[in-house]
């Protein structure tokens, strides 16, 4: 019997492996797409003329580049527990929150999460590894006029939601480019303004078009130790109908070991592609052939074959080793009803019998 398991939360009864990573202060979902145009009435930020200090920078005018900007009066944003009145841009697709001492905005080759390398040097410039920082899209970005480049900006504009009357700050790379390429895309940040001290919820937004992920880092890093990691070099974007993934405090959670929303939007079966979201990093790996599958309950999902030999296993191999209790909560949809006649009912079986294996 084919079957699909749409979501997958292991409780903290279960006992975690001795090499559990830190757990993040963030987690993540792929939400319901939505995106905020810029309007007529946003502002664009403005890049450096030249790449002496301040700058800092080979590649000037919106290339490898950074710009600061303050929130409007009244708005604030919790982030890493820490309330910001402003934030600094890089071009190169990350959100700088606080004291900027890493010079990462020279950085144009991205790296997977954490960062634990300084930074380009630069005559006479701080080098260091970043924190506190958000990265929707790190690529070589050109969001300026550099590299012969017209038509492309970072805009940002406060928006009030007409029903719920909460703020949201949207900073939208509008038209941009990759680094000696012609091909454009858009992609924005979401910040919803937050209370003192209370961490706020974020959203990345990704509208349709050519842009895949597959030479990005997505992801969040506060620190080396509290990094969360969307997609590395993955084509995760939805070049039909946009993607949107939003992030919110880990700790907003239930307590679990881990949660598996496999909402990927594809397996490549490379390792540690099936995403914990629970900020645990309890990422897992595809074993035989489970596939994605645009057909979940919630987004996507996980297909699986009918496992009906302990030889052959097609299912997601978690690296947690279950204690002596524990619970497991999903979404399943079988593809025949159970009560239909000469169905095969069996879900779960932990016994030794060839015909009934049982893998987690």
């Amino acid at each position: 019997m084919n079957f699909r398991f749409l979501i997958l939360i292991l409780s903290l009864a279960l006992s975690l492996i001795s090499s559990l990573a830190h757990a993040a202060t963030y987690a993540y979902r792929n939400d319901s797409f939505s995106y905020d145009t810029p309007s007529v009435s946003a502002s664009t930020v403005t890049w450096h003329a030249t790449g002496a200090s301040p700058a800092c920078t080979t590649y000037p005018l919106g290339d490898d580049d950074w710009a600061d900007i303050s929130f409007p009066s009244g708005f604030k944003f919790t982030f890493g527990g820490v309330d910001y009145t402003s934030v600094r841009i890089y071009s190169n697709g990350i959100l700088k929150f606080g004291n900027d001492a890493s010079g990462y905005h020279r950085n144009y080759s991205n790296l997977a999460l954490p960062i634990t390398a300084n930074a380009l040097a630069f005559s006479g410039c701080s080098q260091g590894v970043p924190t506190n920082i958000m990265l929707p899209y790190w690529t070589d970005i050109v969001a300026g006029t550099g590299n012969s480049t017209a038509g492309a900006s970072v805009k940002y504009e406060l928006i009030t939601d007409p029903v719920t009357n909460q703020d949201r700050f949207v900073i939208s790379w509008v038209n941009v480019k990759l680094y000696n390429t012609t091909t454009r895309y858009n992609f924005q940040v979401v910040l919803y303004e937050s209370n003192t001290g209370v961490n706020g919820n974020f959203k990345y937004n990704y509208t349709t078009g050519s842009s895949t992920g597959s030479a990005a880092t997505v992801g969040v890093q506060l620190s080396t130790t509290d990094s969360t990691q969307y997609s590395y070099n993955q084509a995760f974007i939805d070049t039909t109908n946009g993607t949107s993934i939003l992030w919110y405090p880990a700790n907003q959670l239930d307590p679990k070991t881990a949660e598996y929303r496999f909402d990927e939007s594809i397996w490549a079966n490379t390792p540690n592609e099936v995403k914990d979201t629970s900020g645990n990093s309890q990422n897992a790996s595809v074993a035989g052939l489970a596939t994605n599958t645009a057909a979940g309950k919630l987004c996507r999902g996980g297909s699986f074959t009918n496992n009906t030999s302990n030889t052959t296993i097609d299912a997601i191999s978690t690296p947690i080793v279950p204690g002596n209790t524990g619970s497991v909560d999903m979404w399943y949809k079988s593809n025949v009803a159970w009560n239909a006649a000469a169905s095969d009912a069996t879900f779960f079986d932990a016994t030794k019998i060839a015909t009934r294996p049982f893998f987690l």
